[in-house]
């Protein structure tokens, strides 16, 4: 699909007035800000680019992908598939319909297991290194924060759906040498996890629907 500028010149801005008056006709509650992410998705721009760039013209290939996604929206598709990611913490993961999407609570079972696992590290003195197992791993949300946010856990992430950990593990190729210790496995809650670890684990943490 081309991504030459299409012919008679309609600038990002219209489309996005555009966008916007679908999504609040379609009863989206956020319609100005749905817009904008949704445009800037489309455009390939950042929000500050899209700011100085408003008034370029559109590519045929940008029209395309933002008439098709502003249709998924209307049709009630959350907003997180549409756009193909999301936000958690300093992550931006990857969601598609394989996994859940990571919710505002989940952002808060983060906070507190970091903090368990730092309580772990003060009680000992012996170069420990912590190891946690997330179970039901999903997008790999919870298992990516504390491997980022505590890069010296050891980090072991389960889920009984290959299609989830595919989408894990996408997410995990994006961390780069930040996810070098985490582990992604198939099969339900505990039974991936080596035998040897049973009795070493320091924390469990789980965010099930």
């Amino acid at each position: 699909m081309s991504d030459d500028p299409l012919e008679g010149t309609v600038a990002w801005r219209e489309l996005q007035v555009e966008a916007r008056e679908a999504l609040a006709g379609a009863s989206v509650e956020r319609p100005d800000q749905e817009a904008a992410w949704l445009v800037e998705e489309a455009s390939g721009m950042d929000r500050t680019d899209l700011v100085l760039g408003r008034d370029l013209p559109a590519t045929v290939g940008g029209v395309a992908r933002l008439d098709a996604m502003v249709a998924r929206r209307c049709a009630g598709e959350p907003i997180q598939y549409v756009l193909g990611h999301w936000s958690f913490r300093s992550l931006d993961l990857l969601v598609d319909r394989r996994v859940l999407i990571p919710r505002p609570e989940t952002e808060q079972v983060a906070t507190e297991a970091l903090a368990a696992l730092d309580a772990v590290v003060a009680r000992r003195s012996d170069g420990h290194r912590p190891v946690a197992v997330d179970l039901g791993t999903g997008s790999g949300a919870l298992a990516l924060a504390i491997a980022t946010e505590r890069p010296g856990t050891d980090v072991w992430a389960t889920d009984r759906s290959p299609d989830a950990v595919e989408v894990a593990r996408a997410n995990l190729a994006g961390l780069g040498m930040a996810g070098r210790r985490v582990r992604l496995t198939v099969g339900s809650w505990f039974e991936p996890v080596p035998d040897e670890l049973r009795g070493a684990v320091d924390l469990v943490v789980s965010n099930p629907p």
